[in-house]
């Protein structure tokens, strides 16, 4: 048998390269002249595509080692077996994009977005030295991202089956509904990632560190997980208290708080729920609950429409996944609390009006927001000092005299948003 020949790159200059990017905008946009970008096995390598719309362009098998494509437009585009080894790709957008076989060890894809990505094994026939192509040889090319940075990256319902992730980082990213079967992950670390409904079925997940990931109904069967640190993660098992440990059935003690708050705290007795493991009760919708107190909490995934919540106490509690459209929070108090991937569309989170003519300011300072959805949402004169709020939603939000000083805000959407009087010194973009 012959050996295969490696496909001979073509080569290209910078200048070259930006006409191409410049002719694939004027296609995008329909506009006589333009070309779609069609950039298969070209040596891109260490050039510059930072912030180029390259959507659904070809770079079939093109070598883009070291190139910088941050911030860079990538749906839909055809890499399947690309060299991206090194690759500066952060906050890049990879939506549905081809990366079977791809090369990405050393990457930086922190805060890209690569739903439904395809990331699995990518098989590609070759040619004999003589240039013929076999009719049944094909070479298997392995996706593999080892020792890449994929913190906060979204990998939502991403198909990566016998991906190669060695050590890679993928601490705060998504992986919503991710496929990850027979993936080697080995030494990878998924600090407060988010792994529901994911498929590791018969993955290589040794010594990998789950401390703080939501694995809830995520799929481990056969899976190595051989020194692997999941004792920390959120899963489908019990957490915290249990609701049959509380003292009375946990409807008597909801209907003694509305009471309580009905009538001012003469009647009835507070609700604390500190520590207290809800998700059980899957609902909460329209729940009366203000002045809760249940700090270190696990909501998680929790349908909380429209609840009130004004003035609760919800400093280190666990909301990640919950369901939190047009709720009630105003003068809430959410210290590192964590939100993530939560729906907080068109939430009060504005200051509570007491009645002693006080208004009482909702306190997110160092929660974490990563990815949540606070389009249209009431936000003006909140704390959010130090809070990260990666690639969350805050299109249209009201987020005047807000504090948001040393934010992270990273990928944020903020088209929209008014900001005036917020404060934003020291916050990272």
């Amino acid at each position: 048998m012959t050996d295969a020949v490696a496909p001979t790159l073509h080569p290209i200059t910078q200048s070259e390269l930006d006409e191409v990017v410049r002719l694939h905008g004027l296609y995008l946009a329909a506009v006589p002249g333009g070309k779609r970008a069609t950039l298969a096995q070209y040596n891109l390598s260490h050039l510059k595509l930072a912030g180029a719309n390259l959507a659904q362009a070809d770079l079939y098998g093109a070598c883009l080692h070291g190139a910088d494509l941050t911030q860079a437009n990538l749906e839909s585009v055809n890499l399947f077996g690309a060299d991206l080894r090194a690759a500066k790709l952060a906050k890049a957008i990879l939506a549905k994009a081809d990366l079977r076989g791809s090369l990405l060890r050393g990457a930086n894809l922190n805060g890209a977005d690569l739903t439904e990505a395809d990331l699995r094994e990518g098989r590609r026939a070759e040619r004999d030295s003589s240039g013929d192509l076999k009719a049944v040889e094909f070479a298997a090319l392995p996706a593999d991202g080892s020792q890449a940075t994929m913190q906060a990256a979204n990998l939502t319902g991403a198909r990566m089956n016998g991906f190669i992730a060695l050590q890679t980082d993928f601490s705060g990213a998504t992986l919503k509904n991710a496929v990850l079967t027979r993936a080697s992950l080995r030494g990878a670390k998924f600090l407060q990632a988010d792994l529901s409904g994911a498929d590791l079925r018969e993955a290589d997940l040794r010594q990998c560190n789950f401390t703080g990931a939501l694995m809830q109904a995520t799929r481990l069967e056969n899976a190595n997980t051989d020194g692997a640190q999941l004792a920390q993660a959120v899963s489908n098992a019990p957490q915290g208290i249990q609701l049959k440990e509380l003292e009375r059935p946990f409807e008597f003690m909801l209907r003694d708080h509305r009471r309580w708050v009905d009538t001012h705290g003469a009647e009835g007795a507070a609700l604390d729920l500190s520590g207290v493991d809800l998700r059980p009760l899957v609902s909460l919708s329209s729940a009366r609950l203000s002045a809760l107190k249940a700090e270190k909490a696990f909501f998680t995934g929790l349908d909380l429409f429209a609840v009130e919540l004004q003035a609760a106490q919800l400093s280190g509690a666990d909301l990640r996944d919950c369901h939190l459209h047009r709720a009630d929070m105003r003068g809430a108090r959410a210290l590192i609390a964590d939100f993530s991937g939560a729906n907080m569309a068109e939430a009060d989170i504005s200051p509570l009006q007491m009645a002693n003519g006080h208004k009482l300011a909702a306190d997110f300072s160092l929660a974490r927001l990563r990815h949540t959805n606070l389009a249209k949402a009431k936000l003006s004169g909140i704390n959010l000092r130090e809070a990260d709020l990666t690639g969350a939603d805050l299109s249209g939000a009201d987020l005047r005299d807000a504090d948001l000083r040393g934010a992270v805000l990273e990928s944020t959407n903020m088209e929209g948003a008014w900001i005036e009087g917020a404060r934003l010194a020291g916050a990272s973009e």
